[in-house]
């Protein structure tokens, strides 16, 4: 939808997408902010290409922008069409590549001559062009309105200026809807706009998206907060098996008719096999009367039920006992309806004829799989002593300023640690801290000699090597006596078993989030340290995770510190 790629979206329809995952930059969070206004944003980079003091070098650099611009457009448009009018957008994509080419090549060769007297007079003339747009866009007036939005969000003046990529994962987040603020689209997307926000921050986020302000606004939220898809949304769109379902309501309406629907087709499925056991034993008792009696028309009457049953070896028969639509109605032959229950039982009838009994699942929500995870526990270890000790600890980067003054901690066996705190109060670097990946300010963290500590940081994910597999990539982490099948064991516990062996790359950010969560429990952990774990994961797999700790404590004696929001 934000690349506009599919077919009759409207061309002119302003979509924006706050991501899940912004990496930031060089940039402040203000020139952020202003980049997405898309006008705004075009006018300033044409602005920043006309603005060198050579004149032939900012035609060349303007002409290149345009070009690149251009061969975008041709890329969008061409990848939509075929026929007659692909080919006419395919020759088009090929001047705007031959243009592009040109003109990056003209913008890379040396300084040559000074530039001709109209020369100069183009570039001055452009530059004034695009400073009169800016000045009728009102660009300053933007940007004032830009800090405003950041201040509002929780930005002091001091952090307006620095660089993206120096701020946390939240703060991030925050730019992002910054962002959305300022551009007003017609369509915004947000993909998990909860991950890295603290408490607070949620809570003003759903008051945005439910006010006034975005009455007028399409809102498409992929989120796996349930409380806040409750809250902000009004139609719940399904994704499962290649197709969406539409469900009128927000996520637990979605939840409940779900599992009204689940039971009604689990009845229907018992229903249909009583119905198909009922008539394999009329066939048996038909055939043999038959066959005793030479009779000829209740022969032919088997091969009929033989038939409606799927049982004669055609391609194209399926068992049709006892099928009746969601609805409850009978079922009546069609085209429609004969492949659609052609496929459904496809693997039923093969089942059924090597004899075993099954129940027929009308639909395949009855073959999605719940998730379960299992975390290992190490060995209890034959002292009450903590395992992790803090002695007048002080965390952070400088000493004049430090994120958090000296406390004293223990982390027992069965200790369950939360830790609140608004975003870039200083949680990751606690933790960071109490994991020995950071020294600390002042005092001393102490860590048991034979104490293994299991910590999973919220980038983890994204340091994985994307090139290997999720097998080669723990094997590689692993203890060089751990066996290949040992690896592989231990990601299926996770649910990775058919992953293990797919490229990292391919894998979904939940997904990535499970292998990172293999890898940091690949040794059995006596302390498990979680920087938000639940960020990129589903609902099934966030509460298969809350099982999966409880069950570790109950049996394991695990000490967990984990980040809580």
């Amino acid at each position: 939808m934000a690349s506009r790629r599919i077919p009759g979206y409207p061309p002119n329809c302003v979509t924006l997408l706050v991501d899940q995952e912004d990496v930031g930059d060089e940039r402040s969070a203000v020139e952020t902010v202003l980049s997405a206004h898309q006008e705004l944003g075009e006018l300033l980079e044409e602005e920043a290409s006309l603005a060198d003091q050579d004149a032939l070098k900012a035609l060349q650099s303007h002409r290149h922008l345009m070009a690149k611009r251009a061969l975008f457009k041709a890329t969008m448009y061409e990848s939509k069409l075929s026929g007659l009018r692909g080919k006419a957008a395919r020759e088009a994509l090929l001047l705007a590549e031959d243009e592009e080419r040109q003109a990056a090549a003209a913008l890379a060769e040396p300084k040559g001559l000074a530039a001709a007297p109209e020369e100069e007079a183009r570039a001055v003339q452009l530059l004034a062009d695009v400073r009169d747009r800016l000045r009728s866009l009102g660009a300053e007036a933007m940007r004032g309105q830009a800090e405003v939005l950041l201040k509002g969000l929780g930005f002091v003046t001091a952090d307006l200026q620095r660089p993206t990529r120096l701020l946390s994962g939240g703060w991030r987040m925050r730019v992002a809807l910054a962002k959305a603020l300022l551009a007003k689209p017609n369509v915004l997307l947000l993909d998990e706009p909860t991950n890295h926000l603290d408490w607070e921050a949620i809570l003003w986020l759903e008051r945005y998206l439910i006010s006034d302000e975005l009455s007028e606004v399409a809102l498409v939220v992929v989120s796996h907060d349930r409380d806040f898809l409750d809250k902000v949304s009004t139609t719940t769109l399904r994704l499962f098996d290649m197709k969406l379902q539409i469900h009128a309501g927000n996520y637990s309406a979605f939840e409940e008719a779900h599992q009204r629907d689940q039971q009604h087709r689990a009845d229907l499925a018992e229903r249909q096999q009583d119905k198909q056991d009922k008539m394999e034993k009329q066939i048996k008792e038909m055939e043999q009367r038959g066959r005793k009696t030479n009779n000829d028309n209740l022969l032919k009457a088997v091969a009929s039920r033989r038939t409606k049953m799927g049982l004669d070896d055609k391609p194209w028969s399926f068992n049709r006992v006892g099928l009746e639509r969601a609805g409850g109605h009978k079922f009546k032959f069609s085209y429609a309806t004969h492949f659609e229950a052609m496929e459904q039982a496809t693997v039923e009838n093969k089942e059924h004829r090597a004899g075993s009994r099954v129940k027929l699942r009308l639909g395949r929500d009855l073959r999605e799989q719940a998730v379960h995870l299992k975390l290992k526990a190490a060995a209890p270890l034959p002292f009450e002593a903590a395992l992790l000790q803090c002695r007048e600890v002080q965390v952070g980067y400088d000493k004049t300023a430090p994120l958090v003054r000296k406390f004293d901690l223990d982390v027992r066996a069965q200790s369950r640690i939360g830790i609140l705190g608004v975003n870039g109060s200083g949680k990751t670097t606690l933790l960071r801290t109490l994991v020995n990946q950071l020294p600390v300010l002042a005092g001393e963290v102490y860590q048991q000699p034979r104490v293994v500590v299991g910590f999973f940081d919220q980038h983890q994910a994204d340091d994985l090597p994307v090139d290997a597999t999720p097998l080669a990539a723990l094997c590689e982490r692993g203890q060089p006596n751990l066996k290949e099948q040992e690896v592989r064991a231990h990601l299926g516990s996770f649910g990775l078993g058919r992953l293990a062996v797919q490229p990292i790359r391919c894998l979904s950010g939940g997904e990535r989030s499970r292998v990172a969560l293999a890898a940091a429990t690949l040794r059995a952990p006596h302390v498990l340290v979680l920087d938000e774990p639940t960020n990129h994961l589903d609902l099934q797999t966030v509460e298969a995770l809350g099982a999966a700790l409880k069950e570790m404590g109950v049996w394991g004696g695990v000490a967990g510190a984990c980040l809580c929001l």
